[in-house]
């Protein structure tokens, strides 16, 4: 009969130390780490393997791409690439959550990939700081094995489902706009051989351009689109470890936090049998065989979007800085911008006239306006200046004005569009308008050129010319205002500081700063992470305090709050 000694040793019996010997399918951190999860009925140790072998793409490192990644690399998928060509703003940070103030500037992707690197080390995550093209849609899609369309446009939309069915692979798509969000599981896998619809399916033609809107134009609250980002991780976690019943019709899931149903499941058409792409080619369908070979553009109304109002329907336009030199006078500046935004910031002496009102009908909106020209006893031709954010809409509104008011063949009026609108204003006029839309203010200490993504790696010189200064620091960023002026603070090659009035044609420099000063000047421009902190929530509000003092104190109150982060 076989006996254990007290050591675990026996004649017959392996040592128990070969027990804890074999190889271990995950290390030890890692069991501790998922083992919540690892519990779970269904789940266990092989839905964790399935997770560390998943190879996930993102599409988009925005504010659905943001929750996804989070909680797919939390729960141990093990290799997701996120692709996204676009770098960080401020603007982005509301709703963006693995962002931060100290990465704006560099490309989503790779922010994305620092953020991971803290939730957990046992995942990769490959930044692909490009953009989706038909040329490499199907080469990414295909090479992974599940997609998740986190962006924010048809044509992309169109162009991932495309790649995913000629690849044969899942795309988790969500969308979130506003106050209200949607998800669905495209080209489902039902069985070996049963597939379920594809984004054509569901919406075979693209929206006309004048009906798409985006979270610039529209706004967006960032928990809508962390509810979907969310969700949308969920639904690849239970498609990587197979949870959860295979669905016999497809369902869209549609999220509106402020209704009393703020969850709703809808059922969504089954296949196409003459879809474009998923179809049967004996009933007309599966036409699309090449990306490269299908013009999207076209396809998603894009050609023609873009092309201006005949001339004869437009209005005059104007510079910026020509509305700023214009003695108005018995001229009206209209803001067509919505309500929202009009409360938000406006130019002085402007009326809100939402260009959705002129769309709706031209003719009671020139009537609001003629009642505003009536108060001008001018008989002359009178000037309208339309300004909204970007000169988009506004060009719109001048077409639309101009057409309605040749109609009537009444009051002589000139519609001017003020060109790139409050956009330029801001970079033009006055650099202490208020930011909101994001994209062109103030984007950190380290100037990067308009259109370029700066890389995490990238270094910017310390020493270069005046004209191009080492850190420039908006007002718009550090402080709106003032003493009731709207400043600008400049340093290069931290050596001197100016300072500069919107409301004034006068300048001065300091030149009476301390050499304890200077060098705390120098030391500040050399540590561009710590300047970021400088101009972080947590300090922004004593910068601006500190601001309140005499000018020449700013350098010993930049190093005082410097000291502070540290």
């Amino acid at each position: 009969m076989k006996s254990r000694t007290a050591d675990g040793s026996s004649n017959g019996w392996p040592p128990l130390t070969h027990l804890s010997k074999s190889p271990l399918p995950l290390t030890l951190p890692e069991y501790q780490r998922y083992g919540r999860q690892m519990i779970l009925p269904s789940f266990g140790l092989e839905g964790q393997l399935k997770l560390r072998k998943a190879k996930v793409l993102v599409v988009g490192a925005g504010g659905l791409g943001c929750p996804a990644v989070q909680y797919l690399a939390a729960v141990g998928v093990g290799h997701i690439s996120v692709m996204d060509h676009d770098s960080v703003e401020r603007s982005n940070l509301a709703r963006q959550i693995l962002h931060t103030e100290e990465r704006i500037g560099i490309s989503k992707a790779e922010s994305i990939q620092d953020a991971v690197k803290d939730i957990n080390p046992h995942v990769t995550v490959e930044p692909l700081v490009e953009a989706l093209t038909a040329s490499n849609a199907l080469s990414y899609v295909g090479s992974h094995d599940l997609t998740l369309d986190c962006t924010d446009n048809p044509l992309t939309r169109y162009l991932i489902n495309d790649a995913a069915v000629l690849a044969d692979k899942m795309v988790v798509s969500g969308a979130g706009q506003s106050y209200e969000g949607q998800i669905m599981t495209l080209h489902r896998h039902l069985s070996p051989e049963g597939r379920g619809p594809c984004y054509r399916c569901v919406f075979p033609s693209s929206p006309k351009p004048s009906e798409v809107t985006n979270c610039e134009d529209s706004g967006v609250l960032g928990t809508v689109t962390g509810l979907v980002g969310t969700l949308q991780a969920m639904e690849t976690i239970k498609l990587i470890v197979g949870l959860g019943d295979a669905e016999e019709r497809p369902t869209m899931l549609l999220v509106s936090p402020l209704s009393t149903t703020p969850f709703r499941t809808v059922k969504i058409r089954p296949r196409r049998e003459d879809c474009a792409v998923c179809g049967d080619k004996s009933n007309g369908g599966g036409r699309i065989t090449s990306l490269e070979d299908e013009d999207y553009v076209a396809f998603c109304g894009l050609a023609t979007a873009g092309q201006q109002p005949q001339k004869g329907e437009l209005g005059r336009e104007e510079t910026a800085k020509q509305l700023a030199q214009a003695k108005r006078g018995p001229d009206v500046l209209v803001d067509v911008r919505t309500e929202e935004e009009f409360s938000i910031t406006k130019l002085q002496g402007a009326t809100n006239v939402p260009y959705s009102d002129i769309r709706r009908d031209p003719s009671q909106a020139l009537s609001s306006i003629e009642t505003l020209l009536r108060a001008s006893p001018s008989s002359s031709r009178q000037l309208v200046h339309l300004v909204c954010t970007r000169g988009n809409d506004s060009r719109l509104a001048s077409s639309l004005l101009t057409a309605e008011n040749r109609k009537r063949q009444g009051r002589q009026i000139d519609f001017v569009n003020v060109k790139g609108g409050l956009r330029a204003w801001q970079q033009e006029v006055d650099e202490g308008f208020p930011n909101y839309w994001g994209g062109s203010g103030f984007k950190g200490p380290v100037v990067i050129p308009q259109g370029e993504t700066r890389r995490r790696n990238q270094v910017v010189p310390t020493s270069v010319p005046a004209a191009e200064p080492t850190l420039i620091a908006s007002s718009s960023a550090i402080a709106p205002h003032l003493n009731g002026k709207t400043r600008r603070l400049s340093l290069s090659n931290g050596e001197q500081a100016s300072s500069s009035s919107s409301s004034s044609s006068s300048s001065s420099s300091i030149s009476s700063t301390s050499s304890s000063d200077e060098s705390e000047l120098s030391m500040i421009a050399h540590l561009e992470d710590q300047i970021d902190r400088l101009v972080a929530a947590r300090t922004r509000v004593k910068l601006e305090q500190s601001l309140g003092a005499s000018l020449p104190e700013l350098p010993s109150a930049l190093a005082a709050l410097w000291r502070l982060g540290e």
